[in-house]
């Protein structure tokens, strides 16, 4: 029967670990060692997981369920493995990688802040001419100009970002092990329309990973920020250290 993973843990001795819980469509939960690691797996009747809302809940209450025991390095919805030999395979394959990311979030959680900025597009003139009510084909020149202007707010649009970010990334100096930024915009880097046309609002994301003794402070530090900070400020979490596991490939396959 097709088995559905949740997430890799270390098995090594003196690490214990409760599965007095149900994955998705009530399946309980069981463990697949190798050399060390543990896939947390269920049975799945089809060959592939059923895609509701109710299902993706399950998975993800699972994930919760065991970061909050030990270090989990979280799997994608919809891993799956044929045979118990397959996932012994893979937990063979990546068991080196899979050390690194233990190692990595040992002990963390992750924190997201999302800060949205509104902002004005920068001036730029119509990319046509107009002559007696009529528009007329740009010339080249009218249209790298056009460019030009394109380019530069762009530039001017990614120091805003970087400025932002960092400002807000400083109020949290000794309270995280890493940071990662995203940049997410309705708006973000527009072309030049009209002078002072305005642009949707801007969303920068911070994930930090924050070890779990400094979760407190790290609350605290953000309520301060959030009563100074004249951008709308969103804090997410603690979560498992789902943005810290994927650069080397590893939330499933």
């Amino acid at each position: 029967m097709t088995s559905l993973i949740y997430g890799i843990i270390a098995t090594k001795p003196g690490i214990s670990i409760s599965l007095d819980k149900t994955g998705v469509e009530g399946q309980s939960l069981h463990v697949v060692t190798h050399n060390g690691h543990g896939a947390v797996c269920s049975k799945i009747a089809v060959p592939t997981p059923p895609v509701t809302v109710a299902c993706i809940q399950d998975f993800n209450a699972v994930i919760q369920y065991l970061a909050d025991q030990v270090p989990t390095i979280p799997m994608r919805y919809g891993s799956i493995f044929d045979d118990h030999q397959g996932i012994v395979d893979f937990l063979a394959q990546h068991s080196k990688r899979n050390s690194s990311l233990l190692l990595r979030i040992q002990g963390c959680v992750e924190i997201s802040i999302r800060i949205t900025h509104a902002q004005m597009r920068s001036a730029g003139g119509s990319s046509t001419d107009e002559t007696d009510g009529r528009k007329l084909t740009p010339s080249g020149r009218s249209y790298l100009e056009h460019r030009r202007k394109c380019y530069d707010a762009r530039d001017k649009n990614k120091d805003a970002v970087h400025a932002l970010a960092s400002f807000h990334q400083q109020a949290f100096q000794g309270l995280y092990q890493e940071v990662k930024r995203e940049n997410a915009s309705t708006g973000a880097f527009p072309l030049p329309l009209a002078e002072t046309h305005p642009v949707q609002s801007l969303s920068i994301s911070l994930h930090f990973l924050v070890p779990r003794n400094r979760v407190e402070d790290f609350m605290a530090a953000f309520h301060r920020l959030k009563q100074t900070s004249k951008h709308t400020l969103f804090l997410s979490g603690p979560w498992p250290a789902y943005n810290f596991v994927t650069e080397e490939g590893n939330r499933g396959t």
